[in-house]
């Protein structure tokens, strides 16, 4: 029996989090795609370089990162960012924190979007659904 982790991949994200942030939320979004969209791994060297270049990401900067997710430094980082999300109650993704007059709020699962949006005192315009595989003919319901 084969074990997958994304460990690495964690690791990996916040390593370019620590050095390159401004890739942070592409690359965060191509590896929330490959495994939960596309049913694409997310596991090995190949496919965090594979979702890094699909986030923009040159391959020196990826190398580097890949590098680092050895790095005592990525691991403790990593480690303090899911304490600090345990501490908040996260059990699950989506788990989101955002604070509000200075205090945190807890929002989970995707279902809870529109919820997220009247935190935030913005207008939620619904899933994107030009990217789901369902796809209603001219005689459906939906």
């Amino acid at each position: 029996m084969f074990e997958k982790t994304s460990l690495t991949a964690m690791r990996f994200l916040t390593a370019i989090n620590t050095e390159h942030p401004e890739y942070t939320e592409k690359l965060s979004r191509e590896l929330w795609m490959r495994a939960w969209s596309r049913d694409e791994g997310i596991f090995d060297k190949n496919d965090l370089m594979t979702a890094a270049k699909m986030a923009g990401i040159d391959d020196v900067i990826s190398e580097s990162a890949f590098v680092k997710v050895t790095d005592d430094g990525i691991k403790r980082t990593l480690r303090a960012v899911t304490t600090e999300a345990l501490n908040h109650g996260a059990f699950g993704v989506p788990t989101i924190v955002i604070y509000i007059n200075n205090k945190p709020e807890i929002v989970f699962g995707s279902g809870r979007f529109p919820i997220l949006a009247t935190l935030l005192e913005q207008e939620w315009k619904g899933p994107q659904t030009n990217m789901s595989f369902f796809k209603p003919d001219e005689n459906s319901n939906v």
